[in-house]
């Protein structure tokens, strides 16, 4: 019953996801065209600072929340910074599949799936206007 509230809450939490990652694309997009029309500004704010480097660049966007602040009083404000790469000694937790699953129900498997903790990073991440 517990795993099946789990997989619910999931499958919830990953529609929600989806709507904010479009939300997201648009932002990324947007900020790219804003570091076109001028370039290295030094005004906007750190979304519109870090967007455009991560897809130029590739590297990572390290999110936190604000210090002080928070959205109408609620919710916390994210604040990114651009890291180019990860440092030796820096601790890094992410997930990591425990099988590759390729076949029908694969989008199922990409947001619903058993893993293992990894506290490495393989390989140097790619720009994302690579992709």
């Amino acid at each position: 019953m517990r795993r099946a509230v789990h997989a619910l809450l999931a499958i919830f939490g990953t529609l929600a996801w989806l709507v904010a990652y479009a939300a997201m694309q648009a932002v990324f997009w947007l900020a790219l065209l804003g570091d076109k029309v001028l370039p290295n500004a030094r005004v906007g704010n750190c979304w519109t600072f870090v967007c455009p480097r991560v897809m130029q660049l590739g590297g990572y966007m390290v999110m936190r929340p604000v210090r002080r602040g928070r959205f109408f009083g609620v919710g916390l404000i994210p604040h990114v910074s651009w890291l180019q790469s990860i440092p030796p000694d820096a601790t890094l937790l992410q997930t990591e599949p425990l099988d590759r699953y390729e076949g029908r129900w694969r989008l199922y498997r990409f947001f619903y799936f058993r893993f293992r903790l990894r506290t490495s990073e393989t390989g140097k991440p790619r720009p994302w206007g690579d992709l």
